[in-house]
């Protein structure tokens, strides 16, 4: 199995991504999901939504110290998800409109939307109408 060195990695690559993407407190798996695919795709690369939540799951365990090595078998998808953090950072130093992207929650929360479950938009229908 790779080292602690690998486990550490991961929570960088992940953090990395996070500290880009996240513009609320919750959610925030979800948000990684969806904004690191978004930026993924947007950036060249394949990084699909399986990937995402197999690494966020990852880096729940490496941080909360479930798991304290990388298992050889998620070499190959540290290496994705650290292309898709070396992607955005080389894309927002080169290209200023993406770059303008990272702004404001609100141009991040508007170029990559976190849709809302169904009970989000029940919640938040009842607190309108007052229930």
């Amino acid at each position: 199995s790779c080292t602690l060195d690998g486990a550490v990695r991961w929570a960088l690559f992940v953090t990395g991504i996070e500290s880009l993407i996240n513009v609320a407190f919750d959610k925030i798996a979800k948000q990684f999901t969806v904004r690191s695919t978004a930026i993924a795709t947007e950036c060249g690369l394949a990084f699909t939504r399986r990937q995402a939540t197999r690494t966020y799951s990852m880096r729940s365990r490496v941080d909360h110290g479930a798991a304290t090595s990388l298992p050889e078998d998620e070499l190959n998808l540290l290496i994705a998800t650290e292309s898709v953090l070396r992607a955005a950072i080389r894309r927002a130093i080169t290209d200023r409109a993406f770059a303008e992207i990272f702004a404001s929650d609100a141009t991040i929360e508007s170029r990559w939307p976190v849709p809302l479950t169904i009970a989000e938009r029940i919640r938040r229908l009842k607190a309108w109408l007052g229930f």
